[in-house]
């Protein structure tokens, strides 16, 4: 009867043991997935600020960029030059991004008929994002709505301008260079 009681008892140990590991396991499962949650929610945060004007007034938007069903567009302004790239007078490098005033403008360009028989471009006239952006500096439009928009940059210092058509969808993030238009 001794033999059977050690027996049944080092069975007992054993299942004790195999608990208190599976126990330990799911500790530590809940504690990486509360880190990785926390790490996901920080990462949110810090990808959502956002340098975008205000469109009427007001502060300017912080709202995350992946807000649910939203894409964002992102790129540079080519400088307003005849030829090649210009240099800043400043420090005397090479500009690959112009300073400008950048729109995201729901739809897209269509041809008007004007009255002497010539075309002219027409341009939406609703402004879903703003932002201003400075020399060698990427623009960066988030949290628009999937569909079509024309990127719409207006030089700074000057009333020339330059756009592009792109498609938005969910949860993309597009990336454009706004051609020079002033050759």
């Amino acid at each position: 009867m001794g033999a059977l009681r050690e027996r049944a008892g080092e069975q007992l140990s054993v299942l004790d043991e195999v608990l208190r590991g599976q126990a330990r396991h799911r500790r530590l499962w809940h504690a990486g997935l509360a880190a990785l949650l926390l790490l996901a929610l920080f990462a949110a945060l810090w990808l959502g600020s956002s340098r975008r004007a205000p469109i009427a007034g007001g502060t300017p938007s912080r709202a995350l960029p992946w807000a649910v069903g939203t894409g964002a567009v992102t790129g540079y302004i080519q400088p307003c030059s005849g030829t090649g790239f210009p240099v800043d007078a400043s420090t005397g490098g090479q500009l690959f991004s112009a300073a400008a005033l950048v729109e995201a403008l729901p739809g897209q360009e269509h041809l008007e008929t004007a009255a002497d028989g010539t075309y002219r471009v027409v341009l939406p006239a609703v402004v879903a994002s703003r932002e201003h952006v400075s020399q060698n500096e990427a623009f960066e439009l988030d949290d628009l709505a999937p569909g079509r928009y024309v990127i719409l940059a207006q030089y700074a210092g000057g009333n020339v301008s330059t756009y592009a058509d792109v498609s938005v969808a969910s949860g993309q993030v597009v990336t454009v260079v706004l051609p020079d238009r002033c050759k």
